[in-house]
C-alpha cells in the first residue's frame, strides 16, 4: 500500500482486534494469523464498507498520510516506528537483489 500508493501510513496497533493473552507490539506486528488482513478503504466509501462487514470483527487501525513516512504506534500508545518509506523501500529491494 504505502510503497505502490506513494503515501505514508499512521498505525495503532491497540486498535487491532486481538484476543487479551497478545500483550506485546512485537507479537501484533509479526504474528502469522491466516485470518487477519489489512484492507485500504476510501474514506468516503467508509460507511459502505462497515456495511459489508457488519457482523465481522474489523478494526480501523489507522490512515494514510501524505508525508511519505510510516508510523506505528504500540499498544501504551507510543510510538514505536518512525521511519522514512524511501528507505524503508531501498532495503526492501536490496533484499531482494534490486
Amino acid at each position: 500500500m504505502a510503497f505502490s500508493g506513494d503515501v505514508g501510513l499512521e498505525i495503532h496497533l491497540q486498535r487491532v482486534p486481538r484476543s487479551e493473552i497478545i500483550q506485546r507490539d512485537d507479537h501484533i506486528l509479526f504474528s502469522e494469523s491466516n485470518s487477519r488482513f489489512l484492507v485500504e478503504v476510501p474514506a468516503d466509501r467508509r460507511d459502505e464498507f462497515e456495511r459489508i462487514m457488519d457482523g465481522a470483527i474489523y478494526s480501523l487501525i489507522g490512515r494514510t498520510r501524505r508525508e511519505r513516512k510510516l508510523l506505528i504506534y504500540g499498544l501504551n500508545g507510543s510510538r514505536i516506528v518512525n521511519a522514512d518509506l524511501s528507505r524503508l523501500m531501498y532495503f526492501w529491494k536490496k533484499t531482494l537483489g534490486g
